[in-house]
């Protein structure tokens, strides 16, 4: 099977105050971490950015743009985005201000060969987490219809494909705590 990794890098980071992908945690930038989180899980990694942060990436990256008729349009977009650049069957997301998630996290979410589901989504603490998360590739034409129809929320797409949730204990809910305010991120543990 088939799994490409999507790193979702191309929000404004308006609450942030610069671009989260290079704050560094533990002594490496956000970016970094999630690739390293999906690196062993996936057969490619792609970010999704924004075109004027391109040059901040390593080249050994492959860095794309929303595709143009949705830029902008937040993950749902980005999601749209690596599945028309990306022929794969599974395509893992990842939002780039999660820099503690981690492979053994996601590795729970490896999808069965026997299901009939498009999405395999965490459940922590009775929050569904869909940036963290696998969708299969028949998904595509929902997420274009649902872009085409003015709906960017993560939530409609869930709404309309066949959904499997995960549950994760409490305690692992601090692997998916993202990073929005410059507060958060000094307050992230050094664990």
């Amino acid at each position: 099977m088939k799994i490409t990794g999507v790193i979702l890098a191309g929000g404004e980071s308006r609450r942030f105050g610069k671009p989260k992908a290079f704050a560094k945690y533990r002594g490496k930038e956000f970016y970094l971490h999630s690739i390293e989180a999906m690196g062993h899980i996936t057969s490619k990694v792609s970010i999704i950015a924004k075109k004027e942060h391109f040059p901040f990436y390593s080249n050994d990256f492959h860095v794309l743009e929303d595709v143009k008729t949705f830029r902008g349009l937040g993950p749902l977009a980005g999601l749209y985005t690596i599945m028309d650049y990306e022929d794969s069957e599974w395509y893992m997301t990842l939002p780039v201000d999660t820099p503690r998630v981690n492979e053994a996290v996601l590795k729970t979410l490896l999808p069965c060969q026997n299901e009939a589901v498009q999405a395999y989504v965490p459940i922590v603490n009775d929050r569904i987490q869909p940036l963290v998360a696998i969708y299969h590739h028949s998904a595509k034409q929902t997420i274009y219809d649902l872009l085409v129809n003015g709906k960017r929320s993560m939530r409609d797409l869930l709404n309309n494909i066949h959904v499997k949730y995960i549950p994760y204990d409490k305690t692992e809910e601090r692997y998916f705590q993202n990073i929005n305010t410059q507060a958060e991120f000094l307050n992230l543990p050094l664990e």
